[in-house]
């Protein structure tokens, strides 16, 4: 009876597969008339309102990261949200595609270790998320069909506000397609429910008969480089933000609870784009704020490491990987960035500052400081002071987005916030580049000889 059922299961495993073989369309059938071809890294595939992905045969078993952010609606500019993150493009049969997400908890580091292999075979990672393959090009490129996930889907992008409401995707469409060198991005705008009593006096938003606002957003696939991971392990005196895992290569004997640290790969300058929209009196403090860590880069061995420039009609803000933007919507600022899930590398990030915030900065800085700086008593609004409180609030989130905890240095009144010694420190250890071909438990251990040198108790 056992046997019985053993076979039938496989006969529909069969059918199933043979099903899917089935539905595989020839590149000639797929291609039809009025369809459009943008060629790329990804080569992208329009028929009206459908659009296709084409993942060429050399990716099956490559990383891409797949992000998104708001790009404009509801006050809201360049906001980042809840992307897809980065997966290994696979391949388990001809009819699919899987975008897997692969768990790091538990590594063997020592890619020499004699346990590599069966802990390869053991550490069986889970598929993924399947996209049915619709046809092949005659590249051999798998097509897949990824309209829904952009237009109405939240797969590869969400988004969590209380202000925007359900989307009403009737309305929603792609406006457009740009293929950059590393991949492309997808320009969609969609609409959502309002309160339209909040809008009646807006000049910003076009309401709709339906209560509707638009929202536009850009979605973004970009390959990955494929280059040897450049991991640093992480040091419990040193305050960087860190992932966990457990290494099975450090004792032959048991696991090993360890973790990296995040951070950028600074063989080239990070440039940190300006929104156009940002206010103009307020971009040299901001540039000031960002550029003051270039101190502690240079003592580190790295020379101009952060750039900072206002992004021209140009540059699209949702390809770039470092972006400042200023909006109306949420007071405040807030940054966030997206980091490579195995070697802790950080391959985007975004600041946010929301108009409003520095009222409250004002106020209480002349409460704390009113009785030493003369600037505040002669003018609660000064400019001056203003400009100064931005540049010490963006030196202290460029702190965060390079992997620190915070920066350690503390500003006094009427002073610019600066860079000290500690935070030199800091960013020594997390990425002074090393020579010849090291292994990362060298290097933390050169590192931790180096910190008993330099590091006060």
């Amino acid at each position: 009876m056992n046997k019985r059922k053993y076979v039938i299961f496989i006969l529909l495993c069969m059918t199933t597969w043979l099903q899917a073989q089935d539905s595989v369309k020839t590149f000639d059938e797929f291609f039809v008339t009025g369809m459009k071809k943008i060629e790329g890294v990804f080569p992208v595939y329009v028929a009206e309102k459908e659009v296709y992905l084409e993942i060429p045969g050399e990716y099956i078993g490559r990383e891409i990261e797949v992000r998104g952010q708001i790009d404009r609606g509801f006050d809201l500019l360049n906001r980042p949200v809840t992307g897809l993150g980065v997966v290994r493009i696979m391949s388990p049969d001809k009819a699919t595609i899987c975008f897997q997400k692969p768990f790091y908890t538990e590594r063997i580091l020592d890619e020499k270790s004699v346990y590599q292999q069966s802990f390869s075979l053991s550490n069986i990672q889970p598929a993924g998320d399947s996209y049915p393959v619709v046809a092949y090009s005659k590249e051999q490129g798998a097509i897949i069909r990824i309209t829904e996930y952009l237009v109405n889907g939240n797969d590869w992008f969400s988004y969590n506000h209380t202000f925007i409401r359900s989307l009403v995707p009737e309305l929603s469409e792609l406006t457009k397609i740009h293929p950059f060198e590393e991949g492309v991005s997808f320009t969609v705008r969609r609409y959502h429910g309002v309160e339209a009593e909040r809008y009646m006096f807006s000049s910003s938003a076009i309401i709709l008969p339906e209560g509707s606002i638009p929202l536009e957003v850009t979605c973004v696939v970009r390959l990955l480089p494929q280059k040897k991971d450049q991991i640093r392990l992480a040091d419990y005196r040193i305050p960087y933000r860190t992932l966990s895992f457990k290494d099975y290569s450090q004792t032959p004997y048991c696991m090993v609870e360890d973790s990296l640290i995040l951070r950028w790969d600074m063989s080239q300058p990070l440039t940190f784009y300006v929104d156009t929209l940002f206010p103009k009196e307020y971009f040299q403090a901001v540039k000031e704020g960002v550029e003051a860590w270039n101190t502690a880069f240079h003592k580190a061995g790295i020379h101009d490491a952060l750039q900072v420039r206002y992004a021209d009609r140009k540059i699209i803000p949702a390809e770039q990987r470092a972006f400042i933007s200023y909006d109306l919507r949420i007071p405040g600022i807030k940054s966030d960035f997206i980091c490579h899930p195995r070697t802790g590398e950080i391959l985007s990030c975004r600041l946010n500052i929301g108009h409003g915030f520095l009222k409250g900065k004002l106020d209480d800085y002349l409460l704390s400081c009113g009785a030493s700086d003369s600037r505040i008593l002669a003018d609660r609004y000064s400019k001056k002071v203003e400009k100064e409180l931005l540049q010490n609030e963006i030196t202290e989130e460029i702190g965060y987005l390079l992997g620190l905890r915070r920066s350690l240095s503390k500003s006094s009144c009427g002073k610019t916030l600066k860079v000290g010694d500690d935070d030199c420190r800091t960013i020594y250890f997390g990425y002074h580049p090393f020579k010849g071909d090291q292994n990362c438990y060298d290097e933390r251990e050169k590192l931790r000889q180096w910190i008993e040198h330099n590091l006060p108790d």
